[in-house]
């Protein structure tokens, strides 16, 4: 699954690069508009949902006023309501109603 990180506004590619923009992430100012736009060319408008990795709602709330065109925004708290989320689009994307 890609990842665009929200300090340098491009994907990684591998799990060091993920590792490290995760801890930047924490310690550094973010660009999330920056970010959603790339991860939004990146993927030539077949963006059909955002997860949002954390404890609150901010960035999925901003993703729904900013980018009407991804239908689908998620906030997962947990590592069993992430598997549970994935799970549903998985399945959901077998059945073509994604």
């Amino acid at each position: 699954m890609p990842h665009t990180t929200t300090r340098r506004s491009r994907q990684v590619e591998t799990a060091q690069e993920l590792a490290a923009a995760l801890v930047a992430q924490t310690e550094q100012t973010v660009r999330w508009h920056a970010a959603l736009s790339a991860c939004l060319n990146d993927a030539g408008g077949s963006v059909r949902h955002l997860l949002e990795l954390g404890p609150g709602r901010v960035l999925a709330g901003l993703a729904a006023r900013s980018i009407r065109t991804v239908p689908s925004r998620y906030a997962v708290k947990t590592v069993q309501v992430l598997a549970r989320q994935l799970l549903t689009i998985a399945l959901a994307n077998q059945v073509g109603l994604n």
